[in-house]
């Protein structure tokens, strides 16, 4: 197994692990949470240009490729229109970093509380193309309310996600 395939499966099972967790104890939360951080001693400024690898969408025990579900394609938009605001810029060829992702929805009761939620999570890796590296990671959480617009949620979190990661100078 390549050492970037390696790489995507810990963030598989990293991924599984956080939306566990989050499944454990879904009523102690109702909005979501994010958390990004870059690897140590990495300039994430240094890097100009990005791919985006279409990702992977859990819905229950199925999934698919994130370019063939409604929220892989909004996850996809948020990504690159984040990416593109801070100043990189989208590249067929030879990025400089390749950002990939696994999100999972599923729904349960919600407890004491009574009544059906949707949750869902996603994690966001980008990977430095040459090393084959991650040198960033994003992942969030939340109870989605099924009544409201989840995809301004999706967009949301992915724009918390990029809170810290840094802007181009501007040329």
């Amino acid at each position: 197994m390549s050492p970037l395939r390696v790489k995507q499966a810990l963030t598989y099972l990293e991924a599984g692990l956080c939306i566990a967790a989050f499944t454990a104890f879904p009523s102690c939360t109702t909005r979501s949470r994010v958390v990004a951080q870059s690897a140590a001693g990495i300039d994430l400024s240094r890097y100009k240009t990005f791919a985006i690898q279409t990702g992977q969408i859990k819905t229950g025990d199925v999934v698919r490729p994130g370019n063939q579900v409604p929220r892989g394609k909004v996850l996809e938009a948020a990504l690159r229109e984040e990416l593109q605001r801070r100043g990189l810029h989208e590249a067929t060829e030879d990025p400089d970093l390749t950002f990939t992702y696994l999100a999972e929805r599923r729904g349960g009761e919600a407890g004491d509380h009574g009544g059906k939620f949707q949750e869902g999570a996603f994690v966001l890796d980008a990977i430095d193309t040459h090393s084959k590296q991650v040198v960033w990671r994003a992942h969030a959480q939340a109870v989605i309310d099924p009544k409201a617009a989840s995809y301004e949620q999706l967009k949301t979190a992915v724009k918390k996600a990029f809170r810290d990661f840094p802007d181009l100078p501007k040329q």
